[in-house]
């Protein structure tokens, strides 16, 4: 793909012209239709055209290409990667698709678990379907739709429903799902190390996990992981790249960084505010001040610029732009699932 942009005219003839000063100036772009193309053919390998899904060009301008898709394709790494492209359109029909992949009794688990996980982003009317699946035999699709319903417990259906779950040995087996909705019913008074002692932290979060969940949980409503950092190619950019922390990082080291988010920060990620006059606040990082602007880079808007003579202080954040108490919002089980993924990268 990046030799194909290389050859492109639009390329050559600007590179050719000295149209920019610096090459790497002069934009790379793809022919258009060119993922397209890749995707919706058939007789290509089903790893490449998964692979391809994560640079579709515009996937909101193929959506019904990939709803038919969802709806034809049987190779389940597929399937994931088209359900991972829809959950980033939010539209009413791309929801019911989604809600009827998770209904699915023919469908593979794990390509249900990722549709519920996938719907949180979705504005869905027909929500209410989902409560069954609190019932269902698979552990994995069961906490899929507890976490899905954690922002609903306001609703009475939803929280009987939770309750009796909870309440009943027989279908609530798993500890996983067991905590989950617990955590859903705000009913998780099981008592936690100090964030700062990681070596309790280690040995609580020891035992058996599963590196699939941990990705939903990576790119959940609930962790908002996804919202600054980049796994498998997808994600936000204002934090650290994950797709190799496995590499960089050993365990202790992973929950150092979830607990304490503000212990160890790298110069490139270092975080940068800007207190404006009107009392307006913005914090980010890679900031470059001139004689008369300021530019900052921000999570919500990408680059923003301001007039200096309307800030009235500038500087270094204490604190990371990484929140903390990431792990009030997410059960042990998901703390092991999140670290078995970040573990696999």
């Amino acid at each position: 793909m990046e030799t194909v942009k290389l050859l492109e005219p639009e390329f050559l003839n600007a590179y050719i012209s000295r149209k920019e000063e610096i090459s790497k100036r002069i934009p790379l772009k793809l022919p258009e239709g060119f993922i397209a193309d890749i995707v919706s053919d058939s007789s290509q390998p089903s790893p490449m055209r998964a692979h391809a899904l994560r640079y579709l060009e515009d996937p909101a301008m193929q959506k019904d290409l990939l709803l038919e898709f969802l709806s034809l394709e049987k190779e389940e790494q597929l399937l994931m990667e088209i359900i991972q492209t829809l959950a980033q359109l939010p539209d009413p029909e791309v929801a019911e698709a989604l809600l009827q992949v998770s209904l699915s009794a023919d469908r593979p688990i794990e390509v249900r678990a990722e549709s519920l996980s996938a719907l949180s982003r979705q504005p869905l009317q027909a929500w209410r379907e989902v409560i069954p699946l609190l019932e269902v035999s698979s552990e994995n699709l069961a906490i899929a739709a507890a976490r899905y319903l954690r922002d609903k417990t306001g609703q009475d259906e939803v929280k009987l429903a939770m309750e009796r779950v909870l309440n009943d040995g027989s279908s609530c087996d798993s500890e996983g799902l067991r905590q989950q909705l617990m955590l859903a019913l705000s009913q998780d008074t099981s008592k936690r190390p100090d964030p700062r002692d990681l070596e309790a932290w280690h040995a609580l979060l020891a035992g058996p996990a599963d590196p699939d969940r941990g990705r939903r949980v990576f790119y959940s409503n609930t962790s908002l992981c996804s919202t600054c950092h980049l796994a498998e190619g997808r994600g936000g950019d204002l934090g650290p790249d994950l797709s190799n922390v496995g590499k960089s990082k050993d365990r202790k080291g992973l929950i150092g960084s979830i607990l304490l988010p503000s212990e160890e920060m790298s110069p490139e990620w270092q975080g940068w505010y800007l207190a404006m006059k009107d009392g307006t606040r913005y914090e980010g990082r890679q900031i470059d001040v001139g004689d008369e602007g300021i530019k900052l880079y921000t999570q919500a808007e990408g680059f923003i610029r301001v007039k200096k003579a309307d800030v009235s202080e500038y500087g270094l954040s204490k604190a990371s732009l990484m929140p903390e108490g990431l792990e009030r919002r997410l059960s042990n089980q998901d703390l092991k699932d999140l670290l078995a993924f970040l573990e696999s990268q």
